[in-house]
């Protein structure tokens, strides 16, 4: 059957507006429509057109030159089939509004339009000199891949941003340019979401159009998002990527499995080159734990991974507990893997680690990995009050292990320094939240205890040691109301206080205590009281 008839054919039996030419029935390759690939008209508007591009079922694109002589400029001119009628016509006019709305460097924008002679309408736009998406990517590496099908997908989030979906998404409508630039082509099948038009509304590219636009729905995001899934297939090709066929197979599933935007396909594939945990693929703690490994293969992580699979372990008691949260999105589960891996660090790995003959040099690497996960989580804004008392734990222990305790330490006093500074600010945004919180009295007491040691032991200003140890006496004093529990947390720091006094030659209202001595203990803080008042 001939081609026009084809199309003919094609639009009294099914409303369909074919977004590639109609091929014969007969097993023989694709005729154009030679009323419309013969006549050539010589100038559209300013243009002169010089040769065709590329041809589909609603139109033909020629290769247009600026012909009023103000300045030269090339462009792709897009002009209606002859046979599509006033319905095609409806459809074309709303790729010249809807083009009209797309500014975004990796879409092909629009420059002019009109109509000709014969009252065909015409659009001008930005010429693309480039290839298709899948085979600019033959012979690159995946990742390079992966980058510019990001590209087209940006694009089409920000065509989602308009309230437009495009509808006709594929490797040919995604050129890429010498300078590997992607750009989106072709929204003569788009629609305003949520208002389609039924002049076309079943246009489409078999194998890329979604199950439900080919039962007859409008073109929409969900749609889009299909067809980004089937193009990300074409341009990986036979790639064994598990995490890649996972979130093809996620972006082409049924509706209600499918990524319910493009942004979170994107996110995706940021968190793959990234070498995160993919949201598709649905993995365990087994799963985020190898991601965890492929981020840091070097270093730290190595040395860990040596010690019995103690991080393995703690990732796994972690992710087990927070099963129920797995629906949370990619940047919450950022935050939470940063949470656990701080508090393993510098809670478990570190104390076990302390007590390991030379284990000096991965206990530095460690606390180092530690800090960075501790600087993060304090600077989250969204850490509840619960997250940031432990980060600031984690600061005061990592005070302890960087070089301000009694015990082995790493000796680098600057970081210790560092480290009880943002303990104490954190502390202090914590008490003007919620100043009667008694889980704030032990680290506040801690926090006070190891200033007081610093300027008595590393400044050597007894007077200035006293004041600190007095003014956080008072700060947990006015967090609890039982006696006995402040006398607990202010336990270290009146040892302080005792010890600064002896300097400052007050030996007779000084005492040192010594935790063996329990059964003197009401005697001692007695005395203490009387010594941190006056």
């Amino acid at each position: 059957m001939h081609a026009v008839t084809a199309l003919i054919h094609a639009d009294r039996q099914s409303g369909v507006l074919p977004t590639v030419p109609p091929t014969r029935n007969d097993g023989g390759e694709a005729t154009p429509p030679e009323s419309d690939a013969d006549i050539v008209p010589e100038r559209l508007g300013n243009y002169r057109l010089v040769t065709v591009l590329g041809q589909g079922g609603m139109g033909i694109v020629y290769l247009g030159e600026r012909a009023d002589g103000l300045f030269d400029q090339r462009v792709a001119v897009k002009l209606i089939r002859r046979q599509l009628g006033t319905r095609g016509a409806a459809a074309f006019d709303a790729e010249r509004r809807l083009l009209a709305r797309m500014e975004h460097p990796n879409i092909a924008r629009l420059i002019d339009g009109g109509v000709a002679a014969d009252g065909r309408p015409w659009l001008a736009i930005e010429h693309v000199a480039g290839v298709a998406i899948d085979a600019a990517g033959l012979g690159r590496p995946l990742a390079q891949r992966v980058g510019l099908f990001l590209q087209a997908a940006r694009a089409t989030r920000f065509a989602h941003g308009q309230l437009v979906a495009h509808g006709d998404i594929k490797p040919a409508n995604i050129l890429v340019t010498g300078d590997d630039q992607a750009k989106l082509l072709d929204f003569g099948v788009a629609r305003l979401i949520g208002a389609a038009g039924p002049e076309a509304v079943r246009s489409y590219t078999p194998g890329f159009a979604s199950p439900e636009r080919v039962a007859g729905a409008p073109p929409s995001v969900l749609d889009d998002v299909f067809a980004l899934g089937r193009t990300l297939a074409a341009i990986v090709g036979d790639s064994a990527d598990i995490e890649l066929t996972a979130m093809v197979a996620c972006a082409t599933a049924s509706e209600a499995r499918r990524y319910a935007s493009v942004e979170l396909l994107i996110k995706d594939l940021e968190n793959w080159l990234e070498r995160r945990p993919v949201v598709a693929m649905g993995g365990g703690s087994a799963y985020r734990a190898r991601k965890f490994v492929q981020r840091h293969r070097f270093g730290v992580i190595a040395s860990l991974l040596a010690i019995v699979g103690l991080i393995g372990a703690g990732i796994v008691a972690e992710t087990n507990r927070r099963q129920a949260e797995r629906a949370r999105t990619v940047e919450a589960l950022r935050f939470a893997d940063a949470h656990r891996t701080a508090h393993y660090l510098m809670f478990t790995l570190l104390d076990r680690l302390e007590h390991r003959p030379g284990t000096l040099r991965l206990r530095t690497q460690v606390a180092a990995v530690a800090q960075r996960y501790l600087d993060r989580l304090a600077a989250s804004p969204g850490a509840t009050r619960d997250v940031r008392l432990d980060v600031a734990k984690g600061y005061l222990q990592a005070t302890v292990t960087a070089g301000m305790s009694n015990s082995p330490n790493l000796g680098d006093v600057n970081l210790a320094m560092h480290d009880l500074a943002s303990a104490q600010a954190m502390l202090a945004r914590l008490r003007q939240e919620e100043p009667h919180w008694q889980a704030l009295a032990d680290p506040v007491g801690r926090a006070a205890s190891l200033e007081c040691q610093n300027q008595l032991y590393g400044a050597h200003d007894a007077r200035q040691a006293v004041e600190t140890g007095r003014h956080g006496v008072a700060t947990v004093d006015s967090i609890l109301d039982d006696p006995a529990a402040r006398r607990i947390a202010n336990w270290s720091t009146r040892i302080c206080i005792g010890d600064a006094l002896v300097w400052l030659n007050r030996s007779d209202r000084a005492i040192r205590i010594h935790p063996a001595k329990a059964a003197a203990r009401s005697a001692v803080f007695h005395e203490l009281d009387a010594a941190v008042v006056e």
